[in-house]
């Protein structure tokens, strides 16, 4: 089963990586030369610092770094450029505020994402725990951080840097902005957006929004039906092992799953809690000979599902995580000897396909032991075949 694992887990890391797609778009040179090219789109949640690209389809990729490139875009998703600019790394997690009011800053080459672009451009920049937005204007093309920080206050209290509206108020006059659309800000990528889309929109012809195009979450609701191969072996510290044989049992359930709006949808997370009874009968002319199992259990499968679309109706998926197993009073006996039966846990790995609404899973359920008597081990795995059927 360490083999089957571990196969499992490579093809996982294989599959995964030829999924992200390489797409059309170009990039700029430090010359200023244009070239379309296939971007590998990783859906970046942190803004990188190199790109893979092909310069045809087939042909064999190349990474090039910030140095080497001075922007690049992927058609109709994200449009990044190179600047050299002041950022302040400070993290506003509660956790992580200091009693420094003001920024600090450090001089770094960065990709900035285009956000809106126009007369006055918008930009954000993330990385690790830092995320913070830029702007410029015709007058200052070198895009300026626009600050905000929360610190400490010497009470304890939080306070905020907010300089970044002023920033604004001083650069943007626009007879279509007041003083409370500044003063009534935000700090967050909307409220930003809809000020520059306002302001682009009088002192331009045409106003695009730029940047990624984010895909939302979406939650889903999979009841299942199947079946599972298992294998129940007891066994004591006399040395005697008991087959309590291999058979198949049905698998009743409901997944909830949460698709994630990162990386194209292509993750989610799910729990799947189903029932199942397993039972075992062996009678023999000597009581004290014969075996009996009646296992029933609710099984709570969490766990974390990677997406590969083959078609745009047509998908894949390989996932991986934990199973927390509760008995529902069940026994094994072994002649006259009642073993008692606890909960249990184990790992999962599976892979399953869909077409539409109607699905296929294949599930490998590790070894676990249940029983609480002390003295006593069991071994009990199974591989499920599950058919689900998506109605959200």
């Amino acid at each position: 089963m360490k083999i089957l694992f571990l196969t499992l887990l490579l093809s996982f890391a294989v599959t995964s990586y030829a999924q992200i797609r390489f797409e059309p778009g170009y990039l700029v040179d430090n010359s200023g030369i244009k070239t379309e090219c296939f971007i590998r789109n990783i859906d970046w949640k942190d803004n990188p610092s190199e790109i893979e690209y092909k310069t045809t389809l087939g042909s064999k990729s190349t990474k090039a770094s910030i140095s080497e490139i001075s922007a690049f875009q992927i058609m109709n998703g994200p449009e990044y450029h190179r600047f050299d600019v002041k950022i302040d790394y400070s993290d506003n997690s509660l956790n992580n505020l200091n009693h420094r009011r003001n920024p600090e800053f450090k001089q770094q080459t960065v990709f900035l994402l285009l956000l809106v672009t126009g007369e006055a451009k918008l930009y954000s920049y993330e990385k690790a725990n830092t995320l913070c937005y830029f702007f410029s204007t015709n007058e200052h093309e070198i895009p300026e951080q626009l600050i905000f920080k929360e610190f400490l206050n010497e009470d304890g209290s939080i306070g905020q840097n907010n300089h970044f509206k002023q920033q604004l108020f001083n650069s943007m006059k626009s007879e279509m902005l007041f003083s409370k659309d500044f003063a009534n800000l935000d700090y967050d990528k909307q409220s930003l957006i809809n000020l520059f889309m306002k302001f682009n929109g009088v002192h331009a012809d045409s106003v695009r929004t730029a940047g990624e195009v984010k895909v939302a979450g979406k939650f889903c609701l999979k009841p299942s039906i199947g079946i599972a191969l298992s294998k129940l072996t007891l066994g004591n510290t006399l040395g005697r092992t008991y087959d309590l044989g291999k058979g198949s049992n049905m698998v009743i359930g409901i997944e909830a799953e949460y698709i994630l709006p990162i990386n194209k949808n292509k993750w989610a997370v799910f729990v799947a809690p189903n029932y199942q009874r397993y039972q075992y009968n062996l009678n023999t002319d000597n009581i004290l000979t014969s075996r009996s199992a009646d296992y029933r259990f609710i099984s709570i499968p969490a766990g974390v599902r990677h997406y590969l679309f083959l078609t745009n109706k047509s998908v894949f998926s390989v996932n991986a995580g934990y199973a927390f197993v509760s008995n529902m009073d069940s026994f094994i006996k072994i002649g006259t000897y009642e073993v008692q039966v606890t909960n249990s846990s184990q790992p999962f790995v599976g892979a399953g396909y869909s077409y539409r609404k109607i699905g296929a899973e294949f599930r490998y359920n590790f070894k676990r032991d249940f029983v609480k008597t002390m003295g006593w081990i069991s071994s009990y795995s199974s591989a499920e075949i599950t058919l689900q059927y998506r109605f959200l």
